[in-house]
């Protein structure tokens, strides 16, 4: 089984020139999941030679802007390199909605489907499973 990590950022809520905010690409068998979509994940991803067409999901852990704000670009872009499949995106319950703003208030037309699933971030479960990986939530504090 070929599995990678591919780190595209690991700062924190401060960005520095050399450090992008946290996301990362798990590959397992030429599938690619984001773990978190920190500000600039879609041009890391680019940098880094990893086609975002091949994401098969999107895993966000909580709602920091340092973990999510780089989701919203991503969803667009997916769309302008013709996206037609759906793309799976877990996380907390307020993500689903800011998801549906979001699109409504650019009047964003996707080819694809976006298929929300809630996460309850205090609860430890299986929220994803195929033939290879299987993804769980763990509880989650943060500080406000």
């Amino acid at each position: 089984m070929s599995f990678s990590v591919t780190i595209l950022g690991s700062a924190s809520a401060k960005p520095t020139p050399d450090r992008h905010p946290s996301a990362q690409i798990v590959k397992v068998h030429e599938q690619h999941y984001l773990v978190d979509a920190g500000e600039g994940a879609q041009q890391q991803m680019f940098r880094y030679g990893i086609n975002p067409l091949k994401l098969r999901a999107v895993f966000i852990s909580h709602l920091h802007g340092d973990h999510v704000f780089g989701l919203f670009p991503l969803i667009s872009t997916l769309g302008l390199y013709g996206r037609r499949t759906p793309l799976k995106i877990f996380g907390p319950a307020p993500l689903g909605e800011m998801l549906g703003c979001h699109l409504r208030y650019f009047d964003t037309q996707l080819p694809y489907e976006i298929e929300w699933v809630e996460v309850d971030t205090t609860r430890h479960a299986l929220l994803f499973e195929n033939r290879t990986l299987e993804v769980w939530s763990v509880p989650c504090v943060t500080a406000s």
